[in-house]
Protein backbone atom coordinates (compact mmCIF):
# COMPACT_ATOMS: atom_id res chain seq x y z
CA UNK A 1 0.00 0.00 0.00
CA UNK A 2 1.49 3.41 -1.08
CA UNK A 3 0.71 6.35 1.30
CA UNK A 4 0.72 9.75 -0.36
CA UNK A 5 1.22 13.36 1.43
CA UNK A 6 1.46 16.37 0.07
CA UNK A 7 3.15 19.45 2.12
CA UNK A 8 3.08 23.39 0.80
CA UNK A 9 3.40 26.54 1.50
CA UNK A 10 -0.06 28.16 0.31
CA UNK A 11 0.97 31.59 1.14
CA UNK A 12 -2.36 32.35 1.91
CA UNK A 13 -3.81 31.85 -1.58
CA UNK A 14 -2.00 35.22 -2.86
CA UNK A 15 -1.05 33.14 -5.90
CA UNK A 16 2.25 35.42 -6.30
CA UNK A 17 5.25 33.35 -7.87
CA UNK A 18 8.19 34.34 -6.05
CA UNK A 19 9.40 37.03 -9.04
CA UNK A 20 10.60 40.62 -7.91
CA UNK A 21 8.18 41.73 -10.86
CA UNK A 22 5.04 39.51 -9.48
CA UNK A 23 5.64 41.78 -5.89
CA UNK A 24 5.92 44.57 -7.51
CA UNK A 25 2.95 44.50 -9.73
CA UNK A 26 1.11 42.18 -7.07
CA UNK A 27 2.62 42.79 -3.80
CA UNK A 28 -0.52 44.66 -2.26
CA UNK A 29 -1.69 41.04 -2.01
CA UNK A 30 0.42 40.67 1.18
CA UNK A 31 -2.67 43.15 2.94
CA UNK A 32 -5.48 42.28 1.22
CA UNK A 33 -6.64 39.65 -1.05
CA UNK A 34 -9.70 40.32 -3.66
CA UNK A 35 -12.56 37.13 -3.05
CA UNK A 36 -12.09 36.65 -7.27
CA UNK A 37 -7.87 35.96 -6.29
CA UNK A 38 -8.49 33.55 -3.66
CA UNK A 39 -10.85 31.58 -4.93
CA UNK A 40 -8.89 31.24 -8.15
CA UNK A 41 -5.72 29.87 -6.48
CA UNK A 42 -7.59 28.01 -3.84
CA UNK A 43 -9.38 26.23 -6.74
CA UNK A 44 -6.01 25.90 -8.84
CA UNK A 45 -4.83 23.83 -5.19
CA UNK A 46 -8.33 22.02 -5.37
CA UNK A 47 -7.31 20.85 -8.70
CA UNK A 48 -3.89 19.53 -7.58
CA UNK A 49 -5.58 17.71 -5.19
CA UNK A 50 -7.57 15.87 -7.17
CA UNK A 51 -4.98 15.22 -9.81
CA UNK A 52 -2.55 13.52 -7.12
CA UNK A 53 -5.22 12.31 -4.70
CA UNK A 54 -3.22 12.56 -1.65
CA UNK A 55 -3.86 10.52 1.40
CA UNK A 56 -2.65 13.59 3.44
CA UNK A 57 -2.14 17.24 3.02
CA UNK A 58 -0.01 18.96 5.08
CA UNK A 59 -0.35 23.13 4.55
CA UNK A 60 1.60 26.26 6.13
CA UNK A 61 0.29 29.41 5.33
CA UNK A 62 -3.70 29.32 5.00
CA UNK A 63 -6.09 31.76 6.32
CA UNK A 64 -8.94 30.31 8.82
CA UNK A 65 -11.74 30.83 6.00
CA UNK A 66 -10.04 29.13 3.37
CA UNK A 67 -9.96 25.50 4.64
CA UNK A 68 -13.92 25.14 3.86
CA UNK A 69 -12.94 25.23 -0.02
CA UNK A 70 -10.35 22.54 0.44
CA UNK A 71 -12.46 19.86 2.40
CA UNK A 72 -15.34 17.55 1.65
CA UNK A 73 -16.26 14.09 1.82
CA UNK A 74 -13.64 12.59 0.99
CA UNK A 75 -10.83 14.82 3.03
CA UNK A 76 -13.48 15.44 5.74
CA UNK A 77 -10.86 15.22 8.68
CA UNK A 78 -8.40 18.17 9.38
CA UNK A 79 -6.58 20.37 12.26
CA UNK A 80 -6.48 24.38 11.34
CA UNK A 81 -4.31 26.43 14.29
CA UNK A 82 -3.24 29.73 14.16
CA UNK A 83 0.56 29.63 13.93
CA UNK A 84 1.87 31.45 16.88
CA UNK A 85 2.21 30.91 20.03
CA UNK A 86 -1.00 31.00 22.28
CA UNK A 87 -1.86 34.44 24.29
CA UNK A 88 0.96 36.16 21.98
CA UNK A 89 0.59 39.45 20.43
CA UNK A 90 0.47 37.98 16.98
CA UNK A 91 -2.15 35.44 18.40
CA UNK A 92 -4.42 38.57 19.28
CA UNK A 93 -2.92 40.82 16.31
CA UNK A 94 -5.68 41.72 13.91
CA UNK A 95 -3.17 41.36 11.11
CA UNK A 96 -2.15 37.85 12.23
CA UNK A 97 -4.64 36.34 14.24
CA UNK A 98 -6.40 34.47 11.28
CA UNK A 99 -2.74 32.74 9.68
CA UNK A 100 -2.61 29.55 10.52
CA UNK A 101 -1.39 26.19 9.50
CA UNK A 102 -3.23 22.92 8.56
CA UNK A 103 -3.67 19.23 8.14
CA UNK A 104 -6.19 17.88 6.00
CA UNK A 105 -6.35 13.96 5.64
CA UNK A 106 -8.21 11.03 3.51
CA UNK A 107 -8.03 9.10 7.17
CA UNK A 108 -8.90 9.63 10.43
CA UNK A 109 -5.67 9.74 11.72
CA UNK A 110 -4.08 11.02 15.39
CA UNK A 111 -2.81 14.82 14.80
CA UNK A 112 -1.15 16.35 18.19
CA UNK A 113 -1.07 20.29 17.61
CA UNK A 114 2.12 21.03 20.19
CA UNK A 115 3.89 24.90 20.81
CA UNK A 116 7.32 24.52 20.12
CA UNK A 117 9.67 27.31 22.65
CA UNK A 118 11.55 28.85 20.63
CA UNK A 119 10.02 31.76 17.71
CA UNK A 120 6.82 33.29 16.96
CA UNK A 121 5.56 30.69 14.69
CA UNK A 122 5.67 28.02 17.39
CA UNK A 123 2.81 25.91 15.45
CA UNK A 124 3.81 21.87 15.26
CA UNK A 125 1.95 19.09 14.20
CA UNK A 126 2.26 15.40 14.94
CA UNK A 127 0.80 12.91 13.04
CA UNK A 128 0.41 9.10 13.36
CA UNK A 129 0.86 7.15 10.29
CA UNK A 130 0.45 3.43 10.46
CA UNK A 131 3.48 1.02 10.99
CA UNK A 132 4.56 2.95 14.01
CA UNK A 133 5.51 6.38 12.09
CA UNK A 134 5.31 9.77 13.60
CA UNK A 135 4.70 12.54 10.77
CA UNK A 136 6.30 16.48 11.79
CA UNK A 137 5.08 18.93 9.80
CA UNK A 138 6.54 22.61 10.84
CA UNK A 139 7.18 25.97 9.29
CA UNK A 140 10.73 27.18 10.43
CA UNK A 141 11.49 30.62 11.49
CA UNK A 142 13.32 32.68 9.28
CA UNK A 143 15.59 33.95 11.79
CA UNK A 144 18.90 31.71 11.23
CA UNK A 145 19.70 31.63 15.09
CA UNK A 146 15.60 31.08 15.98
CA UNK A 147 15.23 27.88 13.59
CA UNK A 148 18.55 26.46 14.71
CA UNK A 149 16.99 26.39 18.30
CA UNK A 150 14.33 25.20 16.81
CA UNK A 151 16.17 22.33 14.95
CA UNK A 152 17.87 21.16 18.47
CA UNK A 153 14.44 21.17 20.30
CA UNK A 154 12.47 19.15 17.52
CA UNK A 155 16.07 16.85 17.37
CA UNK A 156 15.65 16.54 21.57
CA UNK A 157 11.89 15.96 21.55
CA UNK A 158 12.26 12.75 19.03
CA UNK A 159 15.51 11.48 19.64
CA UNK A 160 13.80 8.07 20.63
CA UNK A 161 11.01 7.83 17.60
CA UNK A 162 13.08 5.45 15.31
CA UNK A 163 10.71 6.11 12.66
CA UNK A 164 10.06 9.19 11.44
CA UNK A 165 9.47 12.10 8.47
CA UNK A 166 9.64 15.88 8.91
CA UNK A 167 8.35 17.71 6.56
CA UNK A 168 7.09 22.14 5.96
CA UNK A 169 8.56 24.99 4.81
CA UNK A 170 12.56 24.93 6.42
CA UNK A 171 13.36 28.54 5.48
CA UNK A 172 16.98 27.17 4.89
CA UNK A 173 18.36 30.60 3.60
CA UNK A 174 22.17 29.60 3.62
CA UNK A 175 21.57 26.04 1.47
CA UNK A 176 21.22 22.58 3.06
CA UNK A 177 24.30 22.97 4.51
CA UNK A 178 22.35 24.06 7.53
CA UNK A 179 21.03 20.80 8.16
CA UNK A 180 24.11 18.65 8.93
CA UNK A 181 23.78 18.82 12.92
CA UNK A 182 19.98 18.32 13.00
CA UNK A 183 19.91 15.77 10.70
CA UNK A 184 23.18 13.72 12.07
CA UNK A 185 21.50 13.96 15.80
CA UNK A 186 17.80 12.84 14.25
CA UNK A 187 19.23 10.21 12.53
CA UNK A 188 17.67 11.34 9.08
CA UNK A 189 18.62 11.49 5.34
CA UNK A 190 17.33 14.84 3.31
CA UNK A 191 15.14 13.72 0.12
CA UNK A 192 15.00 16.75 -1.99
CA UNK A 193 17.09 16.46 -4.76
CA UNK A 194 15.92 20.01 -6.78
CA UNK A 195 14.67 23.46 -5.35
CA UNK A 196 11.18 24.62 -4.60
CA UNK A 197 11.68 28.58 -3.98
CA UNK A 198 10.92 30.55 -5.79
CA UNK A 199 8.05 28.17 -7.95
CA UNK A 200 8.77 31.00 -11.21
CA UNK A 201 12.29 29.68 -11.01
CA UNK A 202 13.06 27.99 -7.36
CA UNK A 203 16.94 28.12 -6.48
CA UNK A 204 16.51 27.84 -2.65
CA UNK A 205 16.31 24.20 -1.09
CA UNK A 206 13.01 25.75 1.26
CA UNK A 207 10.21 22.86 1.26
CA UNK A 208 11.66 19.42 2.51
CA UNK A 209 11.35 16.25 3.64
CA UNK A 210 13.71 14.10 6.16
CA UNK A 211 13.10 10.86 6.98
CA UNK A 212 14.43 7.79 8.63
CA UNK A 213 16.86 6.00 6.68
CA UNK A 214 14.49 2.84 6.73
CA UNK A 215 11.48 4.05 5.41
CA UNK A 216 12.78 4.34 1.71
CA UNK A 217 10.30 6.76 0.33
CA UNK A 218 9.87 8.71 -2.66
CA UNK A 219 9.50 12.51 -3.46
CA UNK A 220 8.14 14.39 -6.34
CA UNK A 221 8.07 18.11 -6.54
CA UNK A 222 4.98 19.71 -8.81
CA UNK A 223 5.36 22.16 -11.17
CA UNK A 224 2.19 23.80 -10.71
CA UNK A 225 2.82 27.38 -9.82
CA UNK A 226 0.12 28.41 -7.68
CA UNK A 227 2.18 30.11 -4.59
CA UNK A 228 5.69 31.13 -4.37
CA UNK A 229 6.74 27.81 -3.37
CA UNK A 230 6.63 24.57 -5.33
CA UNK A 231 4.91 21.58 -3.42
CA UNK A 232 6.01 18.16 -2.86
CA UNK A 233 3.86 14.75 -2.99
CA UNK A 234 6.12 12.10 -0.79
CA UNK A 235 5.07 8.74 -1.29
CA UNK A 236 5.59 5.87 1.66
CA UNK A 237 5.37 1.98 1.36
CA UNK A 238 3.06 0.90 4.66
Amino acid sequence: MNFKILSTNLEYARGLDGSIKDWILKGYRAIFISPKTENKNLNKFKKIIQRENPDLICITEIKKNQISTLINKEYQYYKINVKYTPGSKFEKSFLHKNNCNAIISKHNLNIQKINLKNGFKTLLYEIDLPNNIKLIHFHFSQNKKIRHKQFQEIAKMYQNQKLKIICGDFNIVYGLKELNKFIQQSNLKILNQKPTFPSIKPIKFYDLSLYSPELHPNLKILPDIFSDHLATILTIKL
